[in-house]
Parts: C-alpha cells; sequence; structure tokens
C-alpha cells in the first residue's frame, strides 16, 4: 500500500507533458472559437456589400437606362452579382422593387376598414388597393422599376451560409437583407 501513495505523489508532483494537456484541453475551443471569428467577418463584409450592391443598383436603377442586349432588371441584378464579387449565389439572391407616390407612403400598408379590430386582414373587410393587385397588403408598393420622379425601393435579400461546415451545422442559413429608397429621375 506505500508503494501506491508514493506513485500517487510520484504522479501529482511530475510535469512532464502539462503542456501537452493543456493544449489539448484548450485548442478545441480556441479553434471553434478562431472559425466563428472568421466566418463572422466574412458574414459582417458581405452585409456591407449587399448594402453597397443595393444602392449601386439604386443608382443606376434611378437613371431609367435601358442598356443594349438587356432588360433594366437584367442590369440590375448584373450590377449586384458584380458588386457581392460572386460570394453569393444568385439563385440565393433575391432583388424586389416596390414602387410608391411619395417616401410617407415606403413600407404603409394599404388601407383597411378593420371590423373586428384584430389588425389583420379578414375576408368580408374592405380596403383600398392602391397597388392593384386585388388583394390586401401589408406593404402598399407596387412591383416594378417606376416612372420618373417616383419613389423606387430597391430590396436585395440573400440566404448566406457559413463556410465552414461545423459553423454552418451549428448556425444554419443567416438572411441578410438590404434596402434603398431613391426617388426616380425625370428621364
Amino acid at each position: 500500500m506505500p508503494c501506491f501513495f508514493l506513485l500517487t505523489r510520484r504522479f501529482l508532483k511530475a510535469r512532464r507533458g502539462a503542456s501537452a494537456l493543456e493544449f489539448a484541453l484548450v485548442s478545441p475551443v480556441f479553434f471553434i472559437l478562431l472559425i466563428g471569428i472568421f466566418d463572422l467577418s466574412i458574414l459582417l463584409f458581405l452585409m456591407l456589400t449587399l448594402e453597397s450592391a443595393a444602392l449601386d443598383a439604386a443608382r443606376f436603377g434611378s437613371t431609367g437606362a435601358a442598356p443594349e442586349g438587356a432588360t433594366r432588371d437584367e442590369r440590375i441584378r448584373q450590377i449586384v452579382h458584380a458588386a457581392t464579387m460572386g460570394l453569393l449565389d444568385d439563385k440565393n439572391l433575391d432583388i424586389r422593387t416596390l414602387v410608391y407616390d411619395s417616401y410617407e407612403d415606403v413600407a404603409a400598408a394599404e388601407w383597411l376598414f378593420d371590423i373586428n379590430g384584430d389588425g389583420t386582414y379578414n375576408p368580408g373587410e374592405t380596403f383600398d388597393d392602391v397597388n392593384g393587385n386585388g388583394v390586401w397588403d401589408g406593404d402598399a408598393g407596387a412591383p416594378g422599376s417606376g416612372a420618373p420622379n417616383e419613389i423606387v425601393v430597391y430590396r436585395v435579400s440573400a440566404q448566406y451560409r457559413l463556410i465552414t461546415p461545423l459553423m454552418d451545422d451549428l448556425v444554419g442559413a443567416i438572411p441578410i437583407r438590404s434596402a434603398v429608397p431613391i426617388r426616380n429621375e425625370p428621364f
């Protein structure tokens, strides 16, 4: 029995391999943190890039220019794709333009006579169909690129999947969005 205590005391006093053990305990947490920082910085970069892409698309769209060999909407998609440097998949990229009469109307719901007071449209309730699509909308903007001097909101959104599989499995797809309202030039 005294031999057991001597071995235990010798084991507790030994320092050989302590660094390897500490590294084995700390390194998984360190590498997961490092990978998370890497993915987060790419995500923040893409959010800023998407904001810039929406602004570039709005600048082009407000001129009313129709380029040779492409429609205005196709050119806007090309501008957004170029501004995001191909980091966002075209199939994941959603570009929508909504037209409004004034800045005050942006993101405003169509007027609704809410009979039961629940704040949502129910069949039988009357509403003012501002955008002319035949249904009540929580956003009264009409789809399109707008006419001269109309307000157009360019909404660009995408689903971003993290680059590292470990973090992607933990977090999943992250929606990123940008919206830019602009008044069309008198073209």
